[in-house]
């Protein structure tokens, strides 16, 4: 294999010298999936199609346009999911989002290609707690945040009308489990609409951060439950609004989170979402009202404003679809609203809120590749950039190409 990689480095440098395409043929199977690292580069994805083994090779093609490892995982499952982010210098290959025999098994792999084949104890975790069924407990989030990979389970316990949400927080350096309890829910109050479901709000080198909005009277909250690393709690945050205006709205990732690979969408719609950016805390909603997307946060006086523009519009259907779609690049909040046929776009930056003119098409390949809407490449092409400049390769099946070529 290290021969392999130095014959292939040479030959992608010489590819460099024409500045015109780098070209990575396949090894012993086809490859199957490229799936961009922000920071890093872009994976490549190779097995044995036949299916006899569950093997899958990897590759890292970095941003200087030199393969700068090749590794090799062994899943006991066809198809890990990916968990990959921005924020962090490793990524992981999730085989079982259920546990199987108490466990939750997954592959880590670091940027310099190290990889730690592991699992943790999901029993051990929720007997502190006084619970003894992890069969029963429900996978709602998965998160690569700069310091750890948090899962984020729900546990009914009916016999009391809560649901419990306990988090597991798994420090990437020694792969050590922390947990942390939050808030249970009340079954009855989230079947009324009063309290809705937790959603991943963001996190950074200190915190993490997930939210829920609630209903209480004639004010909606929307709750922040931070907690570190290590599990260890941070004071909670609310931002609380007027009388509920927030239509109830599918939140959906474009980041490769646990939550891009749950079916059940039901899990993600609530009337508002909580956004932790650079230590500042945002809620997000869609107001039918007015048919338009609000972005709150507290101004210089710490006072809650709307902190972006929109003119109220018409929708032309009576009960209208509403959706939130959001995702995270080089430290700046994307929101993207739809209602109805009504599509809307800003970036929370350090700066404030910018209105930004996407569309549908703008955001497409997002999850799989960030660089194609950095460099707004309008095709379906993969985009991998080397020293600043994009290439491009087609990604059609690809399990049938003898090589991929990035051109440029």
């Amino acid at each position: 294999m290290q021969k392999r990689l130095i014959f292939l480095s040479l030959f992608l440098i010489l590819s460099l010298i024409s500045h015109t395409q780098v070209e990575i043929p396949k090894d012993k199977y086809p490859f199957y999936k490229v799936v961009e690292w922000p920071n890093q580069g872009s994976i490549l994805l190779s097995k044995d199609p036949t299916g006899s083994t569950k093997d899958i090779y990897i590759n890292l093609l970095n941003t200087e346009g030199e393969l700068s490892w090749g590794k090799t995982i062994y899943p006991k499952v066809e198809d890990p999911k990916l968990i990959i982010s921005s924020n962090s210098n490793y990524i992981y290959f999730i085989e079982n989002f259920k546990p199987e025999n108490n466990f939750i098994n997954y592959n880590q792999v670091n940027q310099s290609g190290g990889v730690v084949s592991t699992k943790f104890d999901v029993l051990k975790v929720i007997r502190s707690y006084g619970y003894t069924i992890p069969n029963e407990l429900e996978l709602n989030e998965i998160v690569n945040t700069p310091k750890a990979l948090v899962f984020y389970f729900q546990l009914p316990v009916k016999s009391d009308g809560i649901i419990e949400n306990i988090f597991i927080s798994i420090t990437h350096h020694n792969n050590r489990v922390y947990h942390f309890k939050g808030p249970a829910t009340d079954m009855k109050s989230q079947k009324k609409g009063m309290v809705g479901p937790m959603l991943y709000a963001g996190s950074d080198e200190s915190t993490i951060s997930f939210s829920y909005y609630s209903n209480e009277g004639s004010l909606s909250n929307m709750n922040f439950i931070n907690f570190n690393s290590k599990a260890e709690a941070i004071p909670e945050q609310s931002i609380k609004t007027p009388v509920a205006e927030g239509e109830l709205t599918l939140f959906q990732t474009l980041n490769m989170e646990g939550s891009a690979y749950i079916d059940n969408k039901s899990l993600y719609q609530s009337r508002g979402k909580g956004i932790y950016s650079r230590g500042n805390y945002y809620l997000v909603m869609n107001d039918l009202s007015t048919n338009c997307v609000k972005i709150l946060g507290l101004n210089e006086d710490r006072k809650l404003v709307q902190l972006n523009s929109c003119s109220p519009s018409e929708v032309n259907s009576r009960n209208p679809k509403s959706i939130i779609s959001y995702f995270e690049m080089d430290g700046k909040q994307f929101i993207v609203s739809e209602i109805g046929d009504n599509f809307s776009s800003y970036v929370i930056t350090q700066d404030g809120v910018q209105t930004l003119n996407l569309n549908r098409k703008d955001i497409e390949n997002v999850q799989l590749n960030p660089s194609s809407f950095k460099t707004k490449d309008k095709t379906t092409n993969f985009v991998h950039v080397i020293n600043g400049v994009p290439y491009s390769t087609d990604t059609k099946e690809l399990e049938k190409q003898e090589k991929i070529i990035f051109k440029q």
